[in-house]
């Protein structure tokens, strides 16, 4: 696998998401990406087995024993909404999480951490809920720079739950100047959307730190291994390799992939396909 992160250089290096473990303890999970081989991991932080009130960090380290895996952390996800303009409750409860994400990661020197900037509905007041998620992701992004941990802002949510189009997306990367606060660019969610991908990398340029690939048929998050949808790769993977800057890419692939499809994939990413 080492040819995969080499590609281009060493400007990108290669995630695969935990997803499909999503439930399961980080140290089957390290054992998994161990035995499969993976170039690095996005640990996905949602269940129970993250939930101690000792945190993961110590377990993490344990269970990498001193392996040079490269690890990201996806904070939660579920259940969580930074920007919840009706119970001011729930939006603390979601930024103490990724606080905690991020304690996590500077105790584990992760690459990047994950966050979602929140979600909308169709009872929420939009403008509202968007300032809520830029009061919050504020602190995070101080908080980051201060643990030394680089957070990656993803879009999140179809349809009604994106809480900014593309447009605003672009706006609020742009509103956190910080090297230790950028974009990670969701494909299947962008394409999902309705989204110009090439036109977002281009506009955000170095702000992309990290990307999420996976596919759909520009309607549901269905989160296909890339090919099996309509995203065009060929466009996307053009866009990737005009990035000014380093970037991490992470296979998020759905919870029912078999382990394998990874494999295969990292391989034709690396010969210059999907």
């Amino acid at each position: 696998m080492g040819r995969v992160n080499g590609m281009n250089g060493e400007r990108k290096r290669w995630f695969v998401s935990a997803l499909p473990l999503l439930g399961r303890g980080p140290a089957e999970v390290l054992a998994a990406a161990r035995e499969w081989e993976w170039p690095g991991v996005e640990l996905v932080m949602d269940g129970a087995e993250w939930q101690r009130p000792d945190g993961a960090a110590g377990e993490i380290r344990r269970a990498l024993g001193g392996r040079e895996i490269p690890v990201s952390l996806h904070a939660p996800v579920f259940e969580i909404n930074l920007a919840n303009p009706l119970y001011p409750e729930l939006r603390l409860l979601a930024e103490r999480q990724y606080m905690n994400a991020l304690v996590t990661g500077a105790g584990i020197g992760a690459k990047h951490v994950v966050v979602h900037p929140g979600y909308g509905s169709r009872t929420y007041d939009r403008r509202r809920a968007q300032e809520y998620a830029r009061e919050h992701l504020e602190r995070l992004c101080t908080a980051a720079e201060r643990l030394g941990v680089l957070l990656v802002i993803e879009n999140a949510g179809i349809g009604p739950a994106a809480l900014f189009d593309q447009e605003e997306f672009e706006k609020l990367i742009r509103e956190f100047a910080s090297p230790f606060c950028g974009a990670i660019v969701d494909v299947g969610h962008a394409f999902a959307n309705g989204w110009n991908i090439p036109a977002l990398l281009g506009a955000l340029g170095d702000r992309v730190r990290a990307m999420h690939l996976h596919d759909n048929h520009g309607d549901a998050d269905e989160h296909l291994p890339a090919g099996e949808g309509r995203v065009d790769w060929a466009a996307v993977r053009r866009a990737i390799d005009a990035l000014p800057g380093p970037v991490h890419l992470v296979l998020e692939y759905r919870e029912d992939t078999d382990l394998s499809v990874f494999r295969s994939h990292l391989a034709r990413w690396a010969h210059g396909g999907i």
